[in-house]
């Protein structure tokens, strides 16, 4: 499991990475994928 302190420790590294106007785009980027992935794996069911 991940720690809160780990989460915090990877937050601010990615911050000093890609700085703060990159990382919305990315968690949205991010996002799409897991919804494209889930929606390949389990069909259109899951859409509500």
């Amino acid at each position: 499991m991940i720690s809160t302190l780990e989460l915090i420790v990877a937050f601010i590294i990615l911050l000093v990475l890609f700085g703060p106007e990159r990382l919305p785009e990315m968690a949205r980027e991010a996002g799409n994928a897991v919804r494209e992935l889930r929606e390949a794996f389990y069909g259109k069911e899951l859409k509500g």
